[in-house]
């Protein structure tokens, strides 16, 4: 190449170094676009068939509570899940990572187990909307193994919270709370609408989750970093309450909130032995 360069004139030589820079780039450019694409990095992501399942047998068992509300209108069978409102989905594999519906409006006569074919889901918030004082299933919590965050809170959930939520060890955030419109003149805790020794009156049927061993409950959620429990009767776990949150191995917790929880007890010192709090 060395005498090829000799015997032609130098704005030649020129001319052939930045073809070959120009060919180099592009070929490079061409590899990398290809990686890119055999991983999905460059390429659209396409929800994967059981997820729209999945996703639209959940869709069939809300309804709309009022005009104002989210109706789902874009999960559509034919259409891709990844973009609907309310989902997302993992980069490369097309698995539903993300459900936000919190205050879309939405009734169901309970939780449909559909939500838990959803195994890839890292964020869950159904908040603010009606599951029609509902238990939660018993069992299918457990199957959200990568769940991080979990919102629950004021949609008429009832009963004691499912032993599943134990088991989500890489939860952060954990919001299981009620929230009523309060008036401390006017308690009546005979009739359901109000919290028995606190003064609240609320202006609908109150809905309750109990929990009666909150140490068990916390136990294995070692990343977790905000626990909401706020209107949940805790009143079955006694004086130990503080102590259960002292003793348990959630070295990570920032925020605990516990109101309205008929809880008693003195708050135990040991409490500040969770460093983060």
């Amino acid at each position: 190449m060395a005498s090829i360069f000799k015997r032609c004139p130098e704005p030649l030589v020129l001319l052939f170094l930045v073809t070959l820079a120009i060919q180099l780039s592009c070929s490079v450019a061409t590899a990398t676009y290809s990686n890119h694409s055999s991983v999905g990095g460059m390429l659209p992501v396409h929800c994967l068939p059981d997820q729209t399942s999945a996703l639209l047998h959940l869709k069939r068992s809300f309804t709309v509570t009022n005009e104002s509300a989210c109706t789902l209108d874009s999960w559509r069978a034919g259409t891709d899940c990844c973009h609907w409102e309310g989902v997302q989905c993992r980069d490369a594999n097309g698995r539903v990572t993300s459900l936000d519906l919190g205050d879309y409006g939405l009734q169901s006569p309970a939780l449909d187990h559909a939500v838990f074919w959803l195994t890839s889901l890292r964020h869950l918030n159904l908040a603010w909307n009606d599951f029609n004082h509902s238990q939660l299933p018993a069992s299918g919590f457990e199957r959200l193994a990568e769940l991080r965050h979990l919102n629950l809170s004021t949609s008429s959930f009832d009963g004691q919270i499912p032993d599943g939520i134990r088991s989500l060890t890489n939860l952060v955030s954990l919001d299981l709370s009620s929230t009523f419109n309060v008036e401390d003149d006017h308690p009546d805790s005979s009739t359901g609408y109000g919290y028995a020794g606190y003064g609240i009156w609320v202006d609908h049927p109150a809905s309750f989750l109990v929990e009666p061993n909150i140490a068990s409950l916390v136990a294995n959620l070692t990343n977790l970093r905000e626990l909401n429990l706020d209107s949940a009767n805790l009143s079955g776990n006694g004086v130990e309450w503080c102590t259960a949150f002292a003793n348990s191995t959630t070295p990570q917790l920032k925020v605990l909130s516990l109101r309205y929880c008929n809880l008693y007890g003195p708050v135990c010192g040991s409490l500040s032995s969770i460093p983060s709090l």
